[in-house]
């Protein structure tokens, strides 16, 4: 098991954003957690990674990744399993990338082959590894990230809304890009969108949370039983026949 999560919450204050969730993400595994902002889902996704800053409280009966038990692990032992074990993928990553480094530079630092292969993976020319994050787009900015996050080849990867800032073609490409390397390295993906039509194109399994709480989990092709999964879903903007 991956992911191996029981009872989980996450507490500013006093007041929780994540409350009492379990989940549970096989290697090679894709699972999407779907709801409305202020769900929970990022905070969520943030838990998983040792990102919970100040004055965050991470509680749970287990947290263990890739084998390893992380409730009480220090920021050392977080930084073994970012990026190898599990690889992250921002909503906005510009703000994310460092500001003083270009592009070429920092996905260098984690490649094992040539920076230009790994832009050009992701749909940038290789003249964007000159350049520094302020200098590109919404949509350049999260392909460059997400050329890094790939090119640690972690076992799994944690997506915040990565299609949020591509326009329709480039988010279909981006996504049959991940779908690719999760089929060729066995990468497994969690999916984090408030865009459950995203969702079920996506992942054979779905988490909705609301407040906090995952209050429903369905497999593919299931019929939703919660009025909130329920909304969602009748929420997908549909063509006019």
């Amino acid at each position: 098991m991956l992911i191996d999560v029981q009872n989980l919450s996450v507490r500013f204050r006093g007041k929780s954003a994540v409350d009492g969730v379990s989940l549970q993400l096989s290697l090679g595994e894709r699972v999407a957690i779907v709801g409305e902002s202020g769900s929970g889902k990022s905070t969520l996704g943030r838990a998983l990674l040792g990102l919970v800053a100040h004055p965050g409280l991470v509680v749970s009966d287990r947290l263990s990744i890739d084998g390893s038990e992380m409730s009480r692990a220090g920021q050392s032992d977080w930084r073994k399993i970012r990026g190898r074990i599990i690889g992250l993928m921002l909503q906005d990553p510009r703000y994310s990338l460092h500001p003083t480094m270009t592009i070429g530079q920092q996905i260098g630092e984690v490649a094992d082959r040539a920076v230009g292969d790994c832009l050009a993976e992701v749909g940038l020319s290789p003249d964007i590894a000159r350049r520094y994050p302020h200098q590109m787009s919404g949509g350049q900015g999260q392909r460059a990230y997400l050329a890094m996050a790939l090119a640690q080849h972690p076992k799994l990867l944690i997506a915040d809304e990565p299609t949020s800032a591509l326009d329709p073609p480039m988010a279909a490409q981006m996504m049959a890009l991940l779908g690719e390397r999760m089929s060729a390295e066995r990468m497994g993906l969690l999916l984090i969108t408030h865009d459950i039509d995203l969702a079920m194109q996506t992942c054979p399994r779905l988490l909705v949370m609301q407040d906090g709480r995952i209050v429903e989990e369905l497999l593919q092709g299931q019929t939703p039983a919660h009025p909130f999964t329920q909304r969602l879903i009748q929420s997908i903007p549909r063509l006019p026949c």
